[in-house]
């Protein structure tokens, strides 16, 4: 009888909750985003246009606030992608580098900076800040390609940080 009434509570306790909600961080007033204007500052074509892809599939997979048009959007972000570097990060090896034997790579890391401001339609000041993201990657293929696509994914750690300074800093 009392195995029976414990599980009863303790069906009831889990049903209520416990007092907590189930529920979006971010701030009420602000239910739409738009990517206005990224400007790229550094030498790497397509940081800017792999940045605005970024923000709006991190947006979206947040699902907190709804991405879209800049015109029609409760807040703007803008910013700058500021700079990148390239740096070795370490290096994997197998064998006997001296000899050629066995497999050796250089592991580098690209980190890439972006400063931003959000303004409401009305160019009211809501948030700044500055973001950073890094990805690694190996010379063993085509180091241009593997480059290109380690900004992309740093770009989209930097879209992380930024979608969650929007949305859970209230």
């Amino acid at each position: 009888m009392k195995r029976n009434s414990f599980l009863v509570l303790a069906v009831l306790f889990l049903i209520t909750g416990c007092g907590y909600n189930v529920g979006y961080l971010s701030h009420p007033q602000i239910k739409t985003v738009g990517i206005g204007k990224i400007k790229n500052l550094t030498d790497e074509p397509r940081l800017a246009t792999y940045l605005r892809e970024s923000l709006k599939e991190r947006f979206m997979f947040d699902g907190s606030i709804k991405v879209v048009d800049a015109d029609k959007a409760d807040i703007i972000i803008n910013g700058e992608v500021t700079n990148y570097t390239v740096n070795t990060a370490g290096s994997v090896s197998e064998g006997n580098r001296e000899q050629r034997n066995g497999f050796f790579a250089s592991i580098y890391r690209t980190t890439m900076n972006f400063n931003y401001k959000i303004k409401t339609r009305k160019q009211w000041d809501v948030q700044s800040g500055t973001a950073t993201g890094y990805a690694d990657y190996t010379e063993l293929l085509d180091q241009q390609e593997e480059k290109r696509n380690s900004l992309k994914r740093a770009s989209y750690e930097v879209s992380k940080e930024v979608v969650r300074n929007i949305t859970e800093a209230w």
